[in-house]
């Protein structure tokens, strides 16, 4: 439905093999007029295929929804833990693999620094 506000979709689609204009540019105010009428006409049926939908891939939408939650969480938290500490054995820039997949950068697990392993404190001190 979008696909006529891709500039690169209506210079593809603008002409028939002769040179026109396409029918849906040629009488846009018209379809555009139908697809509105079909919509109120028919907006229980839309809605029991939506819901079928739904239904059969429950689990991919999910699972979608969820990701993308935490995508969000670990975009808010990385903005107030974007500062990379010197103390840390590792930078921004050499975070896992599997951390690198998702569109979002989320931070890898928390790591104790390197001091700590190399001088322990003791409690005896």
């Amino acid at each position: 439905m979008a696909s006529h506000f891709n500039p690169a979709y209506s210079v593809q689609c603008n002409n028939d093999d002769d040179g026109r204009p396409s029918y849906y540019e040629r009488n846009r105010d018209q379809v555009r007029e139908n697809q509105r009428l079909y919509r109120e006409s028919n907006r229980d049926k839309i809605r029991a295929i939506h819901k079928a939908y739904y239904l059969k891939n429950r689990a991919k939408i999910t699972a979608y929804k969820r990701e993308r939650w935490h995508q969000k969480k670990a975009g808010a938290n990385g903005k107030q833990q974007s500062r990379c500490s010197s103390d840390l054995p590792t930078t921004c820039s050499s975070i896992s693999p599997q951390f690198a997949t998702s569109g979002l950068p989320k931070l890898p697990p928390a790591r104790m620094p390197l001091h700590m392993l190399l001088n322990p404190v003791t409690s005896d001190e």
